[in-house]
C-alpha cells in the first residue's frame, strides 16, 4: 500500500493542498486542485456484493460446489490506517476544476485508485443441492491497473460549496478465503458504479476528516454526508474517512 499513499502525497504536495481562487470575468471563480477523494465505508446494510441477479456458478468453489445466489454484506477494510487513517477507498481527481457560483455544472476525470472491503461475515457454499456446509470469507480490492474512465461534474451553488454526481468504472477483484484450510478462489467483476445528482461537497471541512486541503467530497458545510455508489453487482456506501481509526 506504501506505492497508492506516495502516489496521493505527490499529489498532495503538488497542489500545496490549497484552493486557489481568482476572478474570472468578474465573477468569483475556485480551482478543485489535481488530487483524491479520500472515502470510508458507512458500517450498516448499504454496502454489499449482490449475486441474486447473476449468481456465481455451479463448480466455482470446487466440484460439486452449489451456485451461490444471495447478497454478500460488507465493511471496509482500511488501507493503511497510520498513514490514510480510516481510508478503504480513493478516487483521484487527475485534473483541475475551476467552480463558479451560479454558472453551468463542470465535468471533469475521476478514477477509482484504492478499494478495500471485506464480508461481515463469511458466506456459506454447499456441495450437491445442500450438503456439506463450507464458511468463506470474502474480500474486494481494485485490481492493480491503470485507471479506469469516470467523471464527475460539478456545480458550485453557495458560496462554501455545491452539489455533483459521479461515475466510475473499475475493473475489481472478490477473493474467497476458505475458513478451514485457507484455499482461495478468485471472481473478476467488471462494472460502473454511479450517484444522483445531488450529493453535496464544500469547501471547508472538519479537521478530523481525512482530505485533500479544504475540498470535501461529501460534505454540508464541512461536515460529512453519505454517498451512495451504485452498480449491477455492487453498492457502495461512502463518507469522508478520517485520520484516526477506532
Amino acid at each position: 500500500m506504501f506505492s497508492i499513499y506516495h502516489r496521493t502525497q505527490i499529489i498532495r504536495r503538488a497542489t500545496a493542498a490549497v484552493l486557489s481562487a481568482a476572478l474570472v470575468t468578474g465573477t468569483y471563480a475556485a480551482v478543485i486542485p489535481v488530487g483524491s477523494n479520500f472515502f470510508e465505508t458507512v458500517p450498516g446494510l448499504a454496502t454489499f456484493l449482490d449475486f441474486t441477479r447473476a449468481s456465481i456458478t455451479r463448480g466455482f468453489f470446487d466440484p460439486g460446489s452449489d451456485a451461490f445466489i444471495g447478497f454478500v454484506r460488507l465493511r471496509g477494510n482500511p488501507i493503511d490506517p497510520g498513514t490514510l487513517g480510516t481510508t478503504d477507498t480513493i478516487m483521484a481527481r487527475p485534473e483541475g476544476i475551476t467552480v463558479v457560483e451560479g454558472a453551468r455544472p463542470v465535468t471533469a476525470d475521476l478514477g477509482l485508485l484504492a478499494l478495500e472491503l471485506e464480508s461481515v461475515n463469511p458466506i456459506t457454499i454447499t456441495y450437491n443441492q445442500g450438503q456439506n456446509p463450507e464458511l468463506w470469507t470474502v474480500r474486494v480490492s481494485r485490481q492493480p491497473n491503470p485507471l479506469e474512465g469516470g467523471r464527475i461534474t460539478i456545480k458550485q451553488t453557495i458560496p462554501d460549496g455545491g452539489t455533483y454526481e459521479a461515475l466510475v468504472e473499475a475493473r475489481l477483484t472478490v477473493t474467497f478465503t476458505r475458513r478451514s484450510d485457507g484455499a482461495i478462489r478468485q471472481l473478476p467483476v467488471g462494472l460502473v458504479m454511479g450517484t444522483d445528482n445531488n450529493v453535496p461537497w464544500s469547501f471547508s471541512a472538519n479537521p478530523l476528516l481525512f482530505t485533500d486541503g479544504h475540498f470535501c467530497p461529501s460534505c454540508v458545510t464541512g461536515e460529512p454526508r453519505s454517498v451512495v455508489f451504485s452498480g449491477p453487482n455492487l453498492q457502495l456506501t461512502l463518507r469522508p474517512a478520517t485520520t484516526t481509526c477506532g
